[in-house]
């Protein structure tokens, strides 16, 4: 989860100032983004906001790829069926 993420999530809650202090204090490496190590440490209070907000932004994968469809088959026949 990147900062833009987070603030996003919590910008209600905490305010956009107060969720970047926040994310700058969760982010222990300082990448810019939320590791698993670093989302665990979110406090319980709090994580269903940021939860909501990934599903939100990556979609119900949670991958951000569109859920693939499958492809129409064709008759190989070379005939058609009247109604």
């Amino acid at each position: 989860m990147t900062e833009a993420q987070y603030v996003a999530a919590l910008k209600d809650t905490l305010g956009e100032e107060g969720a970047k202090a926040k994310f700058a204090a969760l982010d222990t490496n300082k990448d810019g983004k939320l590791s698993q190590e670093e989302y665990d440490a979110i406090p319980p209070g709090i994580k269903p906001f940021v939860a909501a907000a990934i599903r939100e932004a990556l979609g119900p994968t949670l991958t951000g790829e569109k859920p693939a469809t499958p492809k129409e088959t064709k008759s190989k026949s070379k005939y058609k069926l009247l109604p």
